[in-house]
């Protein structure tokens, strides 16, 4: 239920934004409720998520979301925060919750070119700090979500992988200072910022509070709010504005006049454990700029540009194209150095037993690829939302060892040929694996990307099945939990049953269990803290301390 526009609460949310930065016109409020896996949780047959907030507020500066925030807890209120907002985690997941949309605060503050790193605010996208970094010689780390993301939403309070990975570390690697306005409406500056000391570190001095602020895969926006971030930036050899094209293929665009010091190799092997072999030899010696792999289904699904054009694409490249690769971007400040990291590729490829996917290689699919590697556009939207609209990885997402990443993708395609051949999911030959190296070649994030039709509540409920088989496979064949595996083991596990029966619920009945679950942690935590010194306990005592009155939206615990 919205608030009213005559209430105390509203008047004074009024004041702090202004009259064209606040609204609880359900039509206005709606817009943010369709979301990726809304599906899942909301009516059948559509992307909704189910509960309509209070209200959205358009802060424009840290002092206004302080303000905001400062009121929730006056009134007893919840808000969740975000920028983007790419995720059905944006939308709020209790009743009472006032959406912050941080839209306003669009600035790249600062690019410190001595001591590497970029000052940002929340919706700044990567794409948008790109740009303006590659103007002065230097890159970041773009998840490979999207460079139509946040930069400060992965880095602070959320996940994802990207192809830079390889030699600019995980996104939540290169943050560095921070400014949060916690729960309660107070601002810390954490790290360096917090002495005085510029935005060089997230850490210090004295203990770091790094790891209560995010972990490893954030809060997603239900602890406080992040208002600034500094993030470490990294060298670029490359033009100072890539030119683009989009003639090659249709929709899609194409890096145009490629220098001659940057090179893609699409590579190939005949078993993972060769391809993992070649991974850690390429690390190693230190060459390469990005690495990643798509599996051939997936990367038709990327190339096509309609369904008919991937029908078409799948029936003349999928058996042209070989199952295990991986993909190199060479980039170097010279000529010479470029030819020393060829000759080293082709050392490693003749110890490995590699070659080229030559096809890939070719116009067009060179240009569109290299593009694709370095600034994440439009390939990653056609393969994962062109088709079907809705997605998710069958594993869950994962950052494992090589070799398991290997494993884990050949488990994962034969039990996705199941559902495939009942004409359940999309078709992509179960070959949908998507990955990237994490610090030259020492860890593999990997996703074996599933398809449904969100508007088919029985292909919608397949993906779910599919994720239950792959985790007890993955369990007891692998002897690895993944990310979703706590889920399918232990005391408190939730079943594919149980998930069918949330699936099924209306919004009122899931707002009920959502409270029951949030009252006794999530079945995850539940199962898998025990394994790692009940860490949900831990989780729900530094909650208790940064939020006494509840304020944040947040997931269990």
């Amino acid at each position: 239920m919205a608030l009213a526009e005559s209430s105390e609460a509203y008047k004074q949310l009024r004041e702090i934004v202004g009259d064209e930065n606040i609204t609880v016109d359900p039509v206005v409020m709606d817009t943010y409720l369709w979301q990726w896996l809304g599906d899942l949780v909301g009516e059948k047959g559509n992307c909704f998520m189910p509960l309509r907030p209070e209200a959205v507020v358009l802060p424009a500066s840290t002092r206004e979301v302080q303000q905001v925030v400062k009121v929730c807890n006056r009134f007893g209120l919840k808000f969740k925060a975000h920028s983007t907002g790419w995720i059905s985690f944006a939308a709020p997941l209790t009743e009472g919750v006032v959406l912050i949309d941080l839209r306003r605060m669009n600035r790249i503050l600062e690019i410190n070119t001595r001591d590497m790193y970029a000052l940002i605010e929340p919706y700044v996208t990567f794409s948008q700090l790109q740009a303006e970094l590659m103007k002065l010689g230097l890159n970041c780390e773009v998840n490979a979500a999207g460079s139509n993301c946040s930069a400060l939403a992965q880095a602070t309070a959320g996940f994802g992988a990207g192809y830079g990975n390889y030699h600019m570390g995980y996104g939540s690697g290169t943050l560095l200072g921070v400014e949060w306005v916690l729960p309660d409406g107070e601002v810390l500056r954490m790290g360096s910022p917090g002495s005085g000391c510029g935005w060089i570190t997230s850490d210090g001095p004295g203990p770091s509070l790094k790891g209560i602020m995010r972990g490893h895969m954030g809060t997603l926006g239900g602890c406080g709010v992040f208002t600034k971030c500094a993030l470490r930036v990294y060298h670029w050899p490359g033009p100072a504005e890539i030119e683009c094209e989009n003639e090659s293929l249709p929709g899609y665009e194409r890096f145009a006049n490629l220098p001659d010091n940057i090179a893609m190799y699409y590579l190939y092997f005949d078993d993972y454990e060769k391809r993992s072999e070649a991974i850690c030899k390429v690390g190693e010696e230190d060459i390469g700029y990005v690495m990643g792999f798509m599996q051939r289904g997936l990367a038709i699904l990327g190339l096509a540009d309609t369904n008919a054009h991937f029908l078409e694409l799948k029936e003349t490249l999928f058996d042209a194209l070989p199952s295990i690769s991986f993909v190199l971007l060479l980039a170097t400040n010279t000529l010479e150095e470029l030819e020393h990291q060829k000759r080293v590729l082709e050392k490693i490829l003749e110890e490995t037993g590699g070659g080229y996917i030559e096809l890939l290689q070719q116009e067009p699919f060179n240009d569109v690829i290299t593009l694709h590697l370095i600034k994440v556009g439009t390939l990653s939207a056609h393969a994962v939302c062109g088709r079907s609209g809705a997605f998710l990885c069958a594993p869950g997402s994962n950052a494992v060892t090589r070799r398991i990443a290997g494993r884990l993708e050949s488990l994962s395609i034969e039990l996705k040929k199941k559902y495939i051949e009942e004409g359940k999911l999309v078709d992509d030959g179960g070959e949908g694996t998507w990955g990237v190296v994490w610090d030259h070649g020492h860890t593999i994030y990997i996703e074996n990307l599933v398809e449904w039709d969100p508007a088919d509540p029985e292909s919608s409920m397949a993906h779910i099945r599919l994720q239950e088989e792959v985790n007890r496979e993955t369990i007891e064949k692998l002897s690895y939990l993944s990310s979703m595996g706590a889920m399918v083991e232990g005391s408190a596990k939730m079943d594919v049953e149980d998930m069918v029966k949330l699936r099924d619920m209306r919004p009122a009945e899931l707002i009920e269990k959502s409270a029951e679950l949030a009252a006794a942690h999530s079945p995850y935590d539940e199962s898998l803290g025990p394994r790692l010194r009940n860490y949900h306990f831990w989780l729900r005592r530094v909650r208790e301390k940064l939020d006494p009155n509840n304020a944040s939206d947040a997931t269990p615990p």
